[in-house]
């Protein structure tokens, strides 16, 4: 951390430090830095879709859908 007035010289000597750096060493440094994040988005998206899948079996699930997007192309409703 610093200091409020001294933000914008270090963010730019951290980005000139960056900015020095070999493209691979950048490259593995973003891999490594996202790799948590995509993790936590890939077992979100894995939760969402499970709930998906038991709730738009739901009945009343699947009226409140067809009443809201219509259902021309569903093959169990008209």
């Amino acid at each position: 951390m610093v200091a409020h007035d001294r933000v914008p010289a270090t963010a730019r000597a951290l980005a000139a430090d960056l900015a020095a750096a070999p493209r691979a060493s950048l490259e593995l440094l973003k891999q490594d830095l996202a790799a948590p994040l995509l993790a936590a988005t890939d077992a979100a998206i894995a939760r969402e879709a499970a709930m998906h899948r038991t709730s738009f079996r739901l009945p009343e699930v699947m009226d409140r859908i067809l009443g809201g997007y219509g259902a021309a192309d569903h093959p169990d409703r008209s």
